[in-house]
């Protein structure tokens, strides 16, 4: 995936319908969601294509490579995106209330290994006003964590992240997750919703493969009883900062991928490995560049390829 250039804003709003809808998705089935939300970036926010009050359904093609990873294998894959279109989404804003299915149908192309889908226009209008303020660098980490409640934290960590900080009830919590009826003492909700997002965006920050991850604490008791949480907000990049960040971000990527065509014209998947690295930890993309720029001017044109494959190797682990 490229980076897109940040236009309007990184951070979700604070009253997104989407962030705070009611609703349960496994793992494979948010990445598609991602995916799709990345379709509709390229194509209502990046590309201002289409009309933006009137929408019709969205139909996309998903290569089966992005979505069977992870040890996700095609029956795994295909049989939750049948179940992704048999469930409901439930919005509530001032002006309505919405019951709507996700999915119109999924289609498998198995000559090319392609996944067609088909995305309801009653949810356009909010998917593109969600896009608009997403980044593809938050669409890749969102994508790489394994729980579905890692990737609803980390959503709202993106939404509040201007602010800081943010509560929840434990009410709020359940309806969202749609677990009225799972983990039915406060200290299992906790522990398998909260601690285990917490766990899994912590971990990756201190890789760096991701910019934010939060920590709570109790805001309300009622007796002994916990019923609601502060979550604090940690963030690599300041919000001031964002703007400038991913600009710079995108025209060193852009720059990076250019040269890779130029020295690797053959060899698409060796880019694309580089290109991903860049996504997933933008914190070495400065010294990869500076690393690159030194072998072309310094070595002859025809030892420049092996040379920055070499580097690359030893120094970021990209083979």
């Amino acid at each position: 995936m490229e980076y897109l250039k940040k236009e309007k804003g990184t951070v979700l709003k604070h009253d997104n319908a989407l962030t705070d809808s009611r609703y349960s998705f496994t793992p494979i089935e948010k990445r598609c969601y991602y995916l799709i939300l990345e379709k509709v970036r390229k194509t209502y926010i990046e590309g201002s294509r289409g009309q933006k009050d009137l929408f019709d359904d969205l139909i996309m093609q998903i290569p089966a490579k992005d979505l069977e990873r992870a040890g996700d294998n095609h029956t795994k894959v295909y049989k939750s995106l049948q179940s992704l279109r048999e469930k409901e989404i439930y919005i509530e804003t001032d002006e309505m209330k919405l019951a709507t299915g996700y999915l119109n149908y999924v289609q498998y192309h198995k000559e090319s290994k392609v996944y067609e889908v088909s995305v309801t226009n009653k949810i356009m209008p909010y998917l593109v006003e969600l896009a608009d303020q997403y980044t593809s660098y938050n669409l890749v980490v969102a994508m790489s964590l394994k729980s579905e409640y890692s990737q609803r934290f980390f959503e709202l960590c993106c939404q509040y992240r201007s602010k800081g900080k943010f509560f929840k009830t434990e009410e709020q919590l359940r309806k969202m997750f749609m677990l009225e009826n799972k983990y039915k003492s406060t200290y299992d909700l906790k522990k398998y919703t909260i601690i285990t997002a917490q766990k899994e965006l912590q971990n990756l920050y201190k890789k760096k493969q991701s910019d934010l991850y939060f920590t709570f604490d109790i805001k309300e008791r009622e007796g002994k009883k916990e019923i609601s949480w502060w979550f604090t907000i940690h963030d690599r990049v300041k919000p001031k900062d964002l703007n400038i960040e991913y600009k710079e971000i995108y025209s060193t990527t852009h720059t990076l991928k250019l040269v890779l065509n130029k020295y690797f014209p053959r060899d698409k998947k060796y880019i694309e490995r580089v290109i991903n690295k860049m996504h997933l930890t933008p914190d070495i993309i400065v010294s990869l560049s500076d690393k690159i720029n030194r072998i072309i001017n310094k070595y002859p044109k025809n030892e420049i390829p092996k040379l920055i494959r070499f580097a690359l190797s030893e120094d970021f682990g990209i083979k």
